[in-house]
């Protein structure tokens, strides 16, 4: 609605809602006024589903986003967390894994690159920060 008009939004929404106690008494009264106005509710309930389920994906979307951005500094704790482990002259991948009981799918160790074994330790330690955060949130 535009300012031109003498109603406002607000006053639209007023008289909806003054009709819509009388309309909505009971499931039965509610079927008959939508069918009399040629309103098809399945249609109204679905088109409403879908436009709430487009919310949250936006809203899940903005979250993660937002944690990802909060998160970035625990990525950077981490990855000095592993180049410090790794420059170690005396460190052993597959005793760290034993030492901290890391579960790992790949059973072969030996032909993990030096890369596979930084990222390995990289989300490892990654994961174990963000729960150490969230435990500190609570």
């Amino acid at each position: 609605m535009s300012n031109k008009n003498a109603y406002t939004k607000i006053d639209f929404l007023r008289l909806m809602l003054t009709n819509a106690d009388a309309i909505s008494e009971n499931d039965e009264s509610v079927k008959i006024y939508a069918h009399d106005e040629g309103i098809d509710l399945d249609k109204v309930k679905s088109e409403g589903k879908q436009s709430f389920k487009r919310m949250m994906l936006r809203l899940n979307a903005e979250k993660t986003r937002t944690e990802m951005q909060s998160n970035q500094s625990l990525k950077e704790m981490a990855l000095e967390i592993v180049d410090k482990l790794m420059e170690k002259a005396n460190f052993s991948f597959e005793s760290y894994i034993i030492q901290n009981s890391i579960p790992m799918h790949n059973r072969n160790l030996e032909k993990l690159s030096d890369t596979d074994i930084k990222n390995t330790l990289i989300q490892y330690h990654y994961l174990k920060l963000i729960e150490k955060s969230n435990l500190d949130k609570k």
